[in-house]
């Protein structure tokens, strides 16, 4: 009975050690899925940051282009009405092949 007794202490400490095992690894995980969260997090709001300057760069861009544009326009009135009349027969000559 002696040794039933030893055993049973035994068996009793190691589900106790488990058991402490057990929750220290749920503790560990809690802690890493907190971790990569906050780092999940992190990386949107950067990605998020960084795409906010290339839309601004490219809409600087744009506007530039457009304003660059008008000014040609305006300061060469009859190139820009033959570019569009060649434009619009390359359009028709196209359109016609189709």
């Amino acid at each position: 009975m002696a040794q039933s007794s030893g055993r049973n202490n035994e068996t009793t400490a190691s589900v106790e050690d488990l058991s402490r095992q057990v929750e220290s690894l749920k503790s560990d995980i809690a802690a890493l899925t907190q971790t990569m969260g906050e780092l999940g997090k992190s990386a949107g709001r950067e990605l998020k940051h960084r795409a906010r300057e290339q839309a601004d760069d490219v809409q600087l861009r744009a506007e530039t282009a457009v304003e660059d544009a008008e000014r040609y326009v305006r300061d060469h009135p009859a190139k820009a009405v033959g570019f569009a009349a060649l434009i619009g027969l390359l359009i028709g000559l196209l359109s016609r092949r189709g």
